[in-house]
């Protein structure tokens, strides 16, 4: 898997972008944007996960730009 490719991680079943590769550890960034309300404790709207090779697969279908709020569309 490389960089920015689309991802679900298995053990939670969230899916994602990687967005930093270092060390075998594989940083991915959640698809869906955290409510300000979040009562994670998470301190971004938009969560990181790191995750082995083995925790990822790689998602066939890529995500719909145009409704995506993070492009500004």
């Amino acid at each position: 898997m490389n960089l920015y490719d689309p991802v679900r991680i298995k053990r939670n079943g969230v899916t994602g972008t990687i967005v930093d590769i270092h060390n075998g550890v594989y940083i991915v960034e959640d698809d869906i944007e955290r409510e300000p309300v979040d009562s994670t404790g998470y301190p971004s709207p938009w969560p990181l996960y790191d995750c082995t090779l083995s925790e990822l697969e790689l998602v066939t279908s890529q995500p719909d730009f145009q409704s995506d709020k993070r492009h500004g569309f």
